[in-house]
């Protein structure tokens, strides 16, 4: 067996790769412990890359993907000398293992990665990402946005409701203690919704504690039917992130509950920094008092809300095409039915 070196240069994904047969891909996704975009994101990949010759390291024991509404295809967890090695975490840089190698940056682009991950193309979540990644790195990377199944994301008739999802976490968090503050001088007759794993229970006791006496509501562990039935009732949609932040790093890198909020024809208002400024249909807003006034003033209906055809560039399809396309499979496909 030949001995990695950690400075070896692999060949490096100028365009989409091509084979004469169906790719073999190993994933390595650690680190997916928690309920967020990035554990979304690497479901999705997996799930798009299941045409493949597709092998998973999952690193650590990870959230139920059911979560997400993705269903896993049953694969083993090494392969030898792969096509094509996809490093899918954010905490880890594995040794490229593959012909090609690709890793994918969901957000924090880590000073220290400046010279290995020049044995990878890069993939990334959002323009704004792409752009850290220039400034930091000096290299280029692709696009390919986060994606929902649309099909499950619905509007029902709305009720006079804000919701937020996000961690509890705390600094440079969700915002959620900004938010109930807002909400208890200005939406009187209305209810906050707040919904998301709890990473700091200091900091959910904090947000309970300035709650007491609300229409507030904090929801942990909603099935995705749950949520989005949620998402299908609620008028209007929070996403704080990137408040009174001036370090790219705490800003949103795309924000996939904003989308979907957005799919569900929530009025959705979005600080504007980092990558969920991308997302079509959201009303952006830097200072507070501006945003509320828009907020009171507007009808909490679905009118200007993107319908999902719209919403095509974010799609389950239109991922996997180019998930595929990027690791060979398309040209697999053309170069198999070339030669039958």
């Amino acid at each position: 067996m030949k001995e990695m070196v950690l400075n070896s240069r692999k060949p490096r994904i100028k365009r989409s790769l091509s084979f004469t047969h169906y790719p073999s891909v190993h994933v390595y996704a650690g680190h997916h412990s928690t309920i967020g975009g990035s554990e979304n994101y690497t479901y999705q990949v997996i799930n798009a890359l299941a045409p493949c010759r597709l092998s998973i390291d999952w690193g650590v024991t990870p959230v139920d993907p059911g979560l997400f509404g993705v269903r896993l295809p049953d694969r083993p967890t090494v392969m030898v000398e792969p096509d094509v090695f996809i490093n899918l975490s954010d905490r880890e840089l594995r040794l490229p293992m593959g012909k090609y190698n690709i890793a994918v940056i969901f957000g924090l682009v880590r000073p220290e990665w400046k010279d290995r991950i020049r044995d990878f193309e890069v993939v990334t979540v959002s323009e704004f990402s792409r752009g850290e990644i220039k400034r930091i790195w000096g290299v280029d990377s692709t696009v390919i946005y986060p994606c929902i199944d649309l099909s499950r994301f619905y509007a029902l008739p709305k009720r006079p409701q804000i919701m937020s999802v996000g961690s509890f976490s705390g600094q440079h968090g969700k915002k959620q203690l900004e938010m109930i503050e807002v909400f208890k001088y200005f939406f009187k007759g209305w209810k906050l919704l707040l919904v998301g794993a709890v990473d700091d229970g200091l900091y959910l006791d904090r947000c309970m504690d300035m709650a007491v006496g609300e229409n507030i509501e904090f929801t942990a562990g909603a099935s995705f039917d749950e949520l989005s039935k949620l998402y299908a009732e609620s008028a209007m949609y929070w996403n704080f992130t990137g408040l009174e932040e001036t370090e790219a790093s705490a800003f949103e890198s795309f924000g996939t509950a904003t989308l979907e909020a957005v799919a569900s024809r929530c009025r959705t208002f979005v600080h504007d920094s980092g990558g969920s400024v991308e997302i079509p249909g959201v009303h952006l807003w830097s200072d507070i008092q501006l945003m509320v006034n828009v907020a009171i003033a507007g009808n909490p209906t679905i009118d200007q809300v993107p319908e999902h055809d719209q919403l095509s560039e974010f799609s389950q399809a239109t991922f996997a095409r180019r998930w595929l396309d990027l690791v060979g499979v398309i040209g697999a496909l053309s170069s198999i039915r070339g030669m039958s």
